[in-house]
């Protein structure tokens, strides 16, 4: 298993395909989630990708403090339902912090994050800053964590 850091310019087609297809088939196909996955922040964000040979196994995108939040902010986490289970998502979220601090020392991080994964996000230090809401079906909390 690998990580690897991309920027979106730098995802060639078919690696994007398969990032979008990844979190098209796990939030709007297994989770029933209606929302608008294309929403112009790819853009401006880093991918991380999770590989197994030349399987896409997770992925998560971070957006730099400034770009739309004063906050770095981390999204769109994904994992393969074969994948789950294996402590990935740990491991993508702790490089996707020492990513954060790596580049942007220390920054707060926001996250918006599904109610069902609120204590997994606890369990990094991630603080509830919101009461549950509904998005895309599916209930949300936003939560931040200072980094310095």
């Amino acid at each position: 298993m690998t990580f690897e850091w991309r920027r979106f310019q730098d995802l060639d087609l078919e690696t994007l395909y398969r990032l979008l297809q990844q979190r098209s088939d796990v939030f709007v196909l297994e989770q029933q989630s209606l929302y608008r996955d294309l929403d112009g922040r790819d853009q401006a964000a880093l991918h991380l990708l999770c590989w197994e040979k030349e399987e896409l196994l997770g992925s998560l995108r971070v957006e730099p403090a400034g770009s739309r939040r004063q906050e770095a902010v981390i999204g769109r986490v994904v994992l393969e339902p074969s994948a789950r289970g294996r402590g990935l998502g740990r491991e993508m979220l702790q490089e996707a912090l020492h990513k954060i601090r790596q580049e942007q020392g220390g920054v707060a991080v926001f996250l918006s994050a599904q109610t069902a994964q609120q204590a997994f996000y606890q369990s990094f230090g991630f603080k509830v800053v919101s009461a549950p809401y509904d998005d895309g079906g599916i209930d949300h909390v936003d939560m931040l964590m200072s980094t310095s």
